[in-house]
């Protein structure tokens, strides 16, 4: 299943190109941030995972804070954003769900964007797999 990653795009004083999936270290200027779709292996391959690890390495990353107070805000801060951002897509599932139990039609969009109402059997598979994406999202049944 191919997840999203942030691709940033920076130069270094030097002038030289890099494509890294952190963002440049303060002497870097960035150019870009992209997303881009990668494979997630379920259990990935020794050799596959010292690739990877070498691959991340080798590249220049962020310099560390100055001190462990200034990490741990850093720490605290990420957690908060993941915390919220994990929130609001569990209350957005929660309203899709209520939203398609609720429907008497539901429809997809077809050539042209007109309608295509689904069938029953497509409304209920529709609506079993928004309960399933909530309890996945919230960690608890609607």
């Amino acid at each position: 299943m191919p997840v999203l990653a942030d691709v940033y795009k920076w130069t270094d004083p030097e002038g030289r190109l890099h494509f890294t999936d952190r963002p440049p270290p303060a002497d870097g200027r960035l150019v870009s941030v992209a997303q881009a779709a990668r494979p997630v292996e379920a259990s990935p391959s020794p050799v596959a995972s010292a690739s990877q690890n070498s691959a991340t390495q080798s590249g220049p990353s962020a310099p560390p804070p100055a001190d462990a107070a200034a990490a741990a805000r850093l720490k605290a801060g990420v957690a908060a954003d993941i915390a919220a951002h994990d929130a609001q897509a569990c209350r957005e599932a929660e309203t899709r769900y209520r939203d398609y139990v609720a429907a008497r039609h539901l429809f997809r969009s077809g050539d042209g964007n007109e309608r295509v109402y689904l069938s029953d059997a497509e409304m209920e598979a529709a609506r079993v797999q928004a309960r399933r994406e909530v309890e996945e999202l919230c960690g608890r049944p609607p």
